[in-house]
């Protein structure tokens, strides 16, 4: 009865049948008695349902007792695609930070570069022209890099330190760029307008660090025109991506402050260029405090991204 579960005897076939608590009920086949092979108690069934109740046992227990277990290929994909995520992640984050250094040593340098041109600037500025050393609200970025001054007198070496100073601008422009536009991780297709526009911005820059106004003239103002129009548009696109971020809005606050004194400066100086003349005494002060304004942006975009707000 243990072994194979069915055994014939004088009065039919008997079946040994699974049941709850571990005993076996006997069936035996066309007599419609059951019973307790431990403690003899019977029940009256017909044969239908003591053939229906065996088939029933032995297709259900199979079933339940199976267990599916994924392939070795499958968890060895799985386990070796986790791992090459994790290591391009690693190399993102190496990177970005490679990059933050960079953009934050640039600042500086720019910051410095640039004191050192002022230091060294003879004098003079588009309203007055017999004043002594820079006036740092009423002298623009590029009087630093012309190597005569306002006033007449030669300035050869801080002409030097202050086109240095724009360059390293550039520089430090390039990854903040890549950076920002990075950020805006749920609209890819923004960041890449902002890193597209970015970027021929910096080519402008570069023109205007190489062609003065006191030498180049109409030049340098198409130069500015060239750099203004796309860095705008790239600093536009990257404020409205930023604001959207359930990021720290501090990023987003400094680069629409930077956008409004730029666009306060750039229309400024297309009125200069149309109509001619120094223009208002308020243009240099509108420049200087967007390029403030900037360097603080790129400052906070180089550091590492902080927790998302709820």
């Amino acid at each position: 009865m243990r072994g194979s579960g069915r055994r014939s005897v004088a009065g039919g076939a008997i079946r040994s049948v699974p049941r709850e608590g571990g005993n076996l009920r006997v069936a035996r086949l066309g007599t419609g008695a059951w019973g307790d092979r431990e403690n003899g108690d019977g029940d009256r069934h017909s044969p239908a349902e003591e053939t229906h109740a065996v088939h029933r046992t032995r297709e259900a227990t199979p079933a339940t007792t199976r267990r599916v277990r994924p392939s070795a290929p499958a968890e060895r994909g799985s386990w070796r695609r986790s791992i090459a995520t994790k290591a391009q992640s690693a190399r993102n984050a190496s990177w970005e930070r490679a990059l933050s250094r960079l953009i934050r040593a640039c600042v500086l340098g720019f910051a410095a570069l640039e004191v050192v041109a002022m230091h060294l600037y003879p004098g003079g500025t588009f309203w007055d022209r017999t004043t002594h050393g820079a006036r740092f609200w009423q002298n623009f970025l590029c009087d630093l890099e012309s190597p005569v001054a306002l006033n007449g007198e030669p300035n050869g070496l801080g002409a030097l330190f202050g086109k240095a100073a724009m360059l390293l601008m550039v520089v430090g422009l390039a990854p903040f760029w890549w950076i920002v536009s990075g950020r805006l991780g749920s609209a890819r297709n923004l960041g890449s307008a902002v890193r597209v526009l970015g970027f021929v911005s910096l080519g402008g820059i570069v023109a205007v660090a190489l062609m003065p106004s006191s030498r180049f003239g109409f030049l340098h103002g198409v130069a500015v025109v060239v750099a203004g129009a796309p860095g705008l548009c790239a600093a536009g696109l990257a404020v409205a991506g930023l604001a959207a971020e359930p990021r720290p809005r501090i990023a987003a606050i400094l680069g629409g402050m930077t956008l409004v004194f730029a666009l306060v400066d750039y229309v400024l100086h297309m009125r200069v260029m149309r109509y001619g003349g120094p223009g208002p005494m308020v243009l240099p002060l509108a420049q200087k405090l967007a390029v403030l304004l900037l360097m603080a942006w790129m400052m906070v975009v180089a550091r590492p991204a902080g927790p998302v707000e709820k």
